[in-house]
């Protein structure tokens, strides 16, 4: 079945969007940064084809090169999906947008603050944590951010995995009989809140809050949680590839860790 007219048509605004924000803040606009874009509306438009897709960025390509005004065609673009995406594929259009802004490895605070800015014109928001809530919540928010999140499933092994990562590693607690009330405090919050800003804001606190050593642990960590089925999902390596930047961690962690959970 052929994509609705309309799908096309926030495909091509995005696209608008994405490309202000990957060429616009820097002046420059990497092939690593355009493969990213179409790469990303492949996988998350499901029906749609490579060529399709690659056609709708291009076409986006030509409009945002040829407006006399790039910046009032990205701000239409802004107003054109804020009024008709739902929250949740507003959620999802800002993760997007992020995962593009990362895809050259560097995040630059330009590119931040303009994710910033639509997060607020379309009314999306992190979350605020709960009172109460300590750096072994924000912890454990990130380790079922990748199990859950990825997947919309949370297994039995993955949770125990969970359960031991957290009692073995950075930050992990004198009496580990804490961690289960915390898993279903951290769950209970994450269930309603797992959008891409909320996440972003976990990130940053916990690299404010670990060494660069624990960073690289717990990274190593995740990846033996998102190994441990047998398959590395693409929504597992954007998050352990956000992570990589935000927490300033070598890449080599990746694909060199063993047994560290």
């Amino acid at each position: 079945m052929k994509p609705h007219a309309a799908d096309r048509e926030a495909l091509f605004e995005f696209s608008l969007l994405a490309l202000a924000l990957a060429h616009g803040v820097d002046d420059h606009l990497s092939a690593f940064e355009l493969e990213s874009l179409a790469d990303r509306l492949y996988r998350h438009h499901p029906g749609w084809s490579q060529q399709e897709v690659q056609a709708v960025v291009q076409d986006a390509l030509r409009t945002y090169a040829t407006a006399s005004d790039r910046w009032e065609r990205a701000r239409q673009a802004c107003r054109h999906l804020g009024a008709t995406l739902s929250h949740t594929e507003r959620e999802q259009a800002l993760d997007g947008l992020m995962q593009i802004a990362r895809a050259d490895g560097i995040l630059h605070d330009a590119e931040r603050q303009f994710v910033a800015k639509i997060a607020s014109i379309w009314h999306v928001r992190g979350a605020r944590v709960p009172e109460g809530w300590t750096a072994l919540h924000d912890l454990a928010y990130l380790y079922l951010a990748l199990a859950v999140g990825t997947d919309a499933h949370l297994a039995e092994e993955e949770l125990v995995r969970i359960r031991r990562s957290i009692a073995t590693g950075p930050l992990a607690p004198p009496n580990a009989d804490v961690i289960p009330a915390v898993l279903r405090e951290t769950l209970d919050f994450y269930t309603p809140h797992p959008d891409a800003t909320t996440r972003e804001t976990v990130m940053t606190r916990l690299s404010e809050m670990l060494t660069p050593e624990q960073r690289a642990d717990v990274l190593a960590r995740l990846v033996e949680i998102a190994n441990a089925d047998d398959r590395f999902l693409d929504a597992e390596e954007d998050l352990l590839n956000a992570l990589v930047l935000v927490w300033d961690v070598d890449p080599g962690v990746l694909y060199g860790a063993s047994g560290a959970a």
